[in-house]
């Protein structure tokens, strides 16, 4: 596997134009391939459509709620999705199954087909290569740590698509991998209450919120609270609704119910949000933003470095 990937690094030097052209030859057909299987029976397709496919949101009334509520971000296929999906997978097929060696293979590649067919897009691309490389990792006992997982992921997808160097959902999904990083760094192996849960999740969101308000000036509490309350809840429904109206279509009024509800839940968060952040489609790192944009990273990685060590020396006392 490793001699693929440096067959890939090698092909991103070699062809006009890089590996993105090669992907959206067949990332494009399989998109649309994806959105067909959403029902048409579904009421509210389009948030399935994009929630589920990756299809850029149409829905004009949706889409400002989205964007008030700094949830908008829900609907960008990312690793969120990847774990859901595995989760799904390990529900439905059998253990003996799951106990073959070669299974953790072909889930690898339904979850490459599945980044595929939702337009392989920066977020999802960089979440599937810290997937491979944390399964490299386990079988080839490189010890590495979660932290250098992370960063070889970014680099590597860096490195294969530097076209999304200046992509504003692959630096948050970096960062995004980086606050969830804290949940095995500072849970105690005895202790797994909801409390220290929610405060990890809350501390993720708050870097997220963070980045944005550094960046962009963009700080907004209530999408702060929302991210926290909300979309979990959101990740955790949704998906297996939308995926159950893709399994059986009769199911459709169901999901359109979930849908229902959420926008219901975003139309009232919205009478409490003043001056909501507008999106900057238009992204671009000035050299001054991109110094302090890596400086960031290599600091946060370095702290998670030391902070593993710590509680390994620790754990040896």
């Amino acid at each position: 596997m490793l001699w693929f990937l440096l067959l890939l690094v090698t092909a991103t030097g070699l062809t006009p134009g890089g590996l993105l052209p090669i992907t959206a030859l067949l990332s494009d057909p399989l998109q649309e391939k994806c959105a067909l299987l959403i029902p048409e029976s579904l009421q509210h397709r389009a948030l399935a459509q994009s929630f589920l496919c990756g299809v850029p949101l149409s829905d004009s009334i949706a889409k400002p709620l989205l964007l008030e509520t700094g949830l908008l971000h829900l609907m960008v296929v990312s690793g969120s999705h990847l774990q859901m999906l595995t989760s799904f997978l390990l529900f439905c097929l059998p253990y003996q199954l799951q106990s073959q060696k070669i299974f953790v293979w072909i889930l690898c590649l339904l979850l490459f087909a599945y980044s595929l067919a939702t337009g392989f897009q920066p977020p999802v691309v960089r979440a599937f290569l810290s997937l491979l490389t944390s399964k490299f990792n386990f079988k080839y006992s490189w010890n590495w740590t979660s932290g250098k997982t992370q960063a070889f992921a970014g680099l590597l997808t860096l490195l294969l698509f530097p076209e999304w160097i200046q992509s504003l959902s692959f630096y948050l999904s970096w960062l995004a991998s980086l606050g969830f990083l804290l949940s095995p760094l500072l849970r105690k192996a005895e202790t797994k209450s909801w409390l220290k849960e929610f405060q990890l999740n809350f501390l993720n969101c708050a870097v997220v919120q963070t980045w944005m308000a550094v960046f962009f000036l963009q700080f907004s509490a209530p999408a702060l609270f929302s991210n926290v309350l909300l979309a979990p809840l959101i990740s955790l429904t949704l998906m297996p609704l939308s995926l159950l109206a893709v399994a059986f279509p009769a199911a459709s009024n169901l999901t359109d119910q979930g849908w229902a509800v959420l926008l219901n839940v975003l139309s009232f968060c919205t009478q409490f949000i003043d001056n909501s952040p507008v999106s900057k489609s238009n992204f671009h790192l000035s050299p001054l933003r991109w110094i302090f944009l890596w400086s960031f990273l290599a600091f946060l990685h370095a702290f998670f470095e030391c902070l593993h060590q710590h509680r390994y020396r620790k754990s040896y006392v």
